[in-house]
């Protein structure tokens, strides 16, 4: 949570504001109002379009696209020799939220830089 630290609370109170509003549009009178943000995301997801993902978040309108290097690419790059030492000793399943997949920075791409084969799983 030590991240937040980095992003002024302006930016942190917007991006709160944003997501409140947006899972508040999401539902009028009991019932789903169309397709919010999760549900897109969560199509892209089944069909492993990660880089759709990534832009989507670099693009977002709340304010992360801001942050992104601080919410995402500074940890990415930290956890890989993390991993790789973890995989080292014994078969680890790492579980990540799908922000950190896609993109040059996304934890996908560094282990391939990093010598690692990555295939999706069927």
């Amino acid at each position: 949570m030590g991240i937040f630290d980095s992003i002024p609370y302006e930016a942190q109170a917007k991006m709160l504001l944003k997501g409140l509003r947006d899972a508040d549009a999401v539902v009028k009178d009991d019932k789903p109002s169309g397709p919010d943000e999760l549900d897109r995301m969560l199509e892209m997801y089944k069909k492993q379009d990660i880089n759709a993902m990534q832009s989507m978040i670099s693009t977002d309108d709340s304010g992360m696209g801001a942050y992104e290097d601080i919410l995402l690419g500074k940890r990415n790059r930290n956890w890989i020799s993390v991993m790789g030492r973890m995989m080292k000793e014994k078969p680890t399943l790492f579980a990540v939220g799908a922000g950190h997949l896609g993109g040059k920075g996304g934890v996908i791409a560094l282990l391939r830089t990093a010598g690692y084969r990555v295939d999706a799983a069927q």
